[in-house]
């Protein structure tokens, strides 16, 4: 097991298990288990600055979906890659259309 920057175990440990699907998979092997407000930005094509304001504002789906991802540790926040995954890339039921993401 390799551990990346912030410390968090990369997906080779999930691999084994066969715990999560495709785009989670992918997201955790480039970021690893947590994403930095930088490492979201760079994802979503947006600055931290305008990251920072998308979580604040309470009256979208997609920041009330961003909040519940992010968890803090000490004075540090972090965004559950899992999470950003199933947010940005929603599965598809068996009709072939999309269940779940709020990000255009």
């Amino acid at each position: 097991m390799k551990a990346n920057v912030n410390g968090s175990v990369r997906a080779e440990r999930h691999k084994s298990i066969g715990a999560l699907p495709g785009a989670a998979e992918r997201l955790i092997e480039r970021f690893g288990e947590l994403m930095t407000y930088e490492q979201l930005a760079d994802l979503l094509k947006r600055s931290p600055a305008g990251l920072r304001i998308s979580v604040g504002q309470r009256d979208s789906d997609f920041s009330t979906a961003l909040r519940a991802a992010r968890i803090k540790l000490g004075r540090r926040v972090y965004f559950r890659s899992s999470q950003i995954a199933a947010l940005i890339s929603p599965e598809l039921d068996e009709s072939g259309a999309g269940q779940g993401g709020v990000y255009p």
